[in-house]
């Protein structure tokens, strides 16, 4: 005798499901947890392609769910002609303004050894400078360069609930859903990176834009109904330490959002 059977569900269908309710059950929802050690790096090279000046910078930072502390700039340059220098920055989250100015030092043939280390001013995270600068009296930069990044380890779990923009859009639906994501760095060794963004209430047969901090960093279709789902989030980029995550239309509209870390400025 035959016996009778029944079709179920293929697994792979439930694993996104699964991943997301243990993940809720185990953390909270919603959480955030993060906790990093690394160092910036900037490699300082001339602007005058003529010129042999250099010069090297390192900032220390540590997190703690959303929380940098940035230890002081150590900066060694060479090949400057004597004189007053000052040290600026330049931003990832607004690289049009006007440079940050961090502070001055003095290159001279016997360097003054209690010299202050510079320290970075209120409201400029070692994290947003996109491009640091060395400029002289005139003044013009001489040295610039951007960061990189030798991580000792990062370590970033988020479930949060995805809603609509403080200011929504006019006829806008109630936007509801989550985005869960789970990053290990050890050792400058991403071992680990998952990303999950269920949504609803979105607008319908769209291509959203997803951006981190700012940055679009991939896309999102939406079905009829305004609901969608993506299952992984790939590129040259970090899931770690993401603080803003937005989704954007064609028109740059942001139609949904999440806030990882909403107690902290």
């Amino acid at each position: 005798m035959r016996m009778k059977t029944t079709s179920r569900p293929a697994v792979s269908a439930f694993i996104p499901l699964l991943f997301s309710a243990l993940t809720s059950v185990a953390m909270g929802f919603p959480a955030t947890k993060e906790k990093a050690d690394l160092t910036l790096n900037f490699t300082l090279s001339p602007i005058d392609p003529l010129s042999t000046a250099s010069g090297t910078a390192s900032i220390h930072v540590t997190k703690l769910n959303g929380i940098e502390t940035d230890g002081p700039i150590d900066l060694t340059l060479s090949g400057l002609a004597d004189g007053t220098y000052t040290v600026s920055a330049t931003t990832k989250s607004d690289p049009a303004a006007p440079p940050v100015l961090i502070g001055s030092i003095v290159v001279s043939a016997t360097p003054d050894p209690a010299a202050p280390p510079l320290t970075l001013p209120a409201g400029l995270s070692a994290l947003d400078i996109g491009t640091l600068t060395i400029s002289d009296a005139t003044p013009a930069v001489v040295l610039a360069g951007g960061p990189s990044e030798d991580i000792v380890k990062w370590r970033y779990f988020a479930n949060r609930p995805l809603v609509a923009p403080t200011a929504p859009l006019p006829g806008a639906k109630k936007v509801h859903g989550h985005v869960l994501i789970q990053a290990a760095i050890i050792e400058n060794v991403e071992l680990r990176r998952k990303f999950l963004l269920v949504g609803h209430g979105l607008p319908t047969d769209s291509t959203l834009t997803v951006n981190l901090d700012s940055v679009a960093v991939g896309e999102v279709t939406t079905t009829k109904h305004g609901k969608a789902m993506l299952k992984s989030l790939n590129g040259d980029f970090r899931l770690a330490g993401t603080h803003h995550l937005t989704l954007t239309d064609d028109l740059g509209n942001t139609v949904a959002e999440v806030d990882f870390f909403p107690n902290v400025e």
